[in-house]
Parts: C-alpha cells; structure tokens; sequence
C-alpha cells in the first residue's frame, strides 16, 4: 500500500457509493469474451475489455508503465452505454476497465496482483463493480468473503488478498473490474462497508 496514504486508515476495501444501473446486465451478455491468460484468472473467467492500452476489446493485459491516462474506450463501449457512462462518470483516471464473465462452479483463488510493487510512476486501486447480484457470488478480500448486490461496488487494494467465487449451480456472474488512481473524489465517495 506504499504511496496510497489516503487508504491507509482504512480496511483494505471500501464501499463506492456510486451504483451502476440494473440495465447494465442486458448490455453484457452477448458481448465477444476471450480467454485471458493471466495466471490468477487463466482457468476461472472469460474477460472483454471496455477500455485497453490500444482499444481492443481482447487486449486484456497492463503497460508498463501502467498509467491510466494512456488507455482509451475499446469498439466495446458504444454497445454498452450504461457501462460507458458508468465508467466516465468517475472523476478519476480510470485505466483498464474489463468485464468479466465468471461461469457457474468456478472459482478465482485468492492472489495478489502486485499492481503497486516495485516503486510505479503510478499507485492503483481496484474497483469491483456487480453487474448482477446473487447470494452464491462470493467477493474474497483478505479474511472476509462479502456479497454484492446488483449494481454495487467495491474498491479495495489490489496487492490485498483477493477472489471471487461462483457458487451458484446455474447463474453466470459478471463483474466490471476498473483499474484506478487514487484521488480525493474517490475517498469521498466511499462508505464503510458493513
């Protein structure tokens, strides 16, 4: 958490009062979702990104440097405008922004992702946003393991413990993963979560 000293105080998670639309899971599942071969997702989600380095919607990985100001809207965004508008509504850089599709019975073990490490021009939070909500879906956050209901987010330190879990036997999980930096709008706008 090195440079993130307004969390510091904090648990490592927080509750955004901003709530994305109910409208937004209509948006998502149709949409085109690619394997991500990242270590910690590889055999547990299919991701689309809404924003990306070079605005495709398959590039699902980080640039070094990770600054936010250098990713931009994928040809994704103008079918989802509630997500779009979700996602500009921040007044903070936002950098990646990713949907993903997590099927029933699979699990996404707890890592930590090392976003902050290594001293980066950039420090990062993670914002988890429901894009549908089910008792079976299941958020990992260091000792706790929370539930979301639709349209609710929360942000939390990504080299924090963390995961998710689909426990339902039928119902696919979507999530909106951003990747942002830290500012005072965005400490304003978060709650306790309880």
């Amino acid at each position: 958490r090195r440079g993130l000293t307004c969390w510091e105080k904090m648990k490592s998670y927080k509750k955004l009062k901003l709530k994305l639309n109910k409208q937004a899971i209509d948006e998502v599942v149709n949409l085109p979702y690619y394997v991500y071969e990242d270590r910690d997702l590889k055999e547990s989600v299919l991701a689309c990104a809404i924003k990306s380095i070079d605005g495709q919607p398959n590039n699902l990985f980080k640039n070094i440097p990770d600054l936010c100001k250098d990713y931009k809207l994928t040809s994704i965004a103008g079918q989802i405008p509630t997500i779009t508008k979700y996602i500009t509504s921040f007044k903070c850089d936002v950098g990646r922004a990713r949907i993903f599709r997590q099927e029933p019975g699979k699990i996404t073990q707890k890592h930590i992702d090392e976003e902050n490490y290594h001293n980066p021009k950039e420090k990062h939070l993670r914002v988890w946003i429901a894009i549908n909500g089910n008792p079976d879906f299941k958020i990992l956050l260091g000792d706790d393991e929370i539930t979301l209901n639709t349209g609710e987010a929360i942000v939390f330190d990504p080299d924090s413990a963390h995961g998710a879990k689909n426990l339902s036997k039928t119902e696919t999980r979507f999530s909106l993963n951003l990747i942002i930096k830290p500012n005072n709008w965005l400490k304003e706008n978060c709650i306790e979560y309880w």
